[in-house]
């Protein structure tokens, strides 16, 4: 019978434990075990009370405790993983294996097209820039803070609108673009983003192909 308890008692240990994890909140898929280069990447312990010996370490990067549970990390290098460990005092109550990722270069989006090619309505529609980070897990945490509309016109004229503060195109320009016909083109140049890190980027030209 006192065998029998103590098996229990393992067993409710053990279950208890089996339902922590660490959960990325700076990732759109918080558990995947991935962690940012650069960026301030939000870990949190669910499944575990906070107690004041409880402590988390990592065996390379930085890490910041926030409140109960909630930490931190920021991360350097690429070339190994980040082996992250919670401990409760002295016991290891959690301990995995966190890949490293760049962060990758930014890409201008018209909207919500997908490709090059948009109608005058579409455009019209939705008249303004977005950023995607390609086969990237991170949140999007990038913001466009100016651009240049120019017009091109298939016989080759090119029309600079001027700069835009901001995301979205101004009534003047999308007057202009409304008089756009098939085989025309709008570039957006100069494109300025500033990241999670705080760095402002010039990304490269978008050229939407009116259809």
């Amino acid at each position: 019978m006192k065998i029998l308890l103590i098996t229990i008692s393992q067993l409710i240990f053990l279950f208890s434990y089996s339902q922590i994890k660490f959960l990325n909140l700076s990732n759109i898929d918080p558990v995947k075990k991935e962690l940012y280069i650069g960026v301030e990447n939000v870990i949190k312990i669910v499944g575990s009370d906070y107690t004041k010996n409880s402590n988390l370490l990592i065996s390379s990067g930085r890490i910041t405790s926030l409140d109960s549970n909630k930490y931190l990390i920021i991360v350097q290098e690429e070339a190994k993983p980040v082996i992250l460990t919670f401990l409760k005092g002295a016991n290891i109550v959690l301990s995995d294996t966190f890949h490293v990722k760049i962060v990758p270069i930014p890409i201008a989006r018209l909207a919500n097209l997908k490709d090059t090619f948009g109608t005058v309505n579409q455009i019209v529609l939705n008249p303004f820039l977005t950023i995607v980070l390609p086969g990237c897990n991170l949140k999007n945490n990038f913001s466009i803070i100016s651009f240049r509309t120019s017009l091109i016109k298939i016989e080759g004229e090119t029309t600079t609108l001027g700069l835009v503060a901001g995301h979205v195109l101004p009534a003047d320009q999308i007057e202009a673009i409304k008089l756009l016909r098939p085989g025309d083109k709008i570039m957006f140049d100069d494109i300025r983003v500033i990241g999670p890190d705080d760095r402002t980027r010039k990304l490269g030209s978008l050229i939407i192909t009116i259809k």
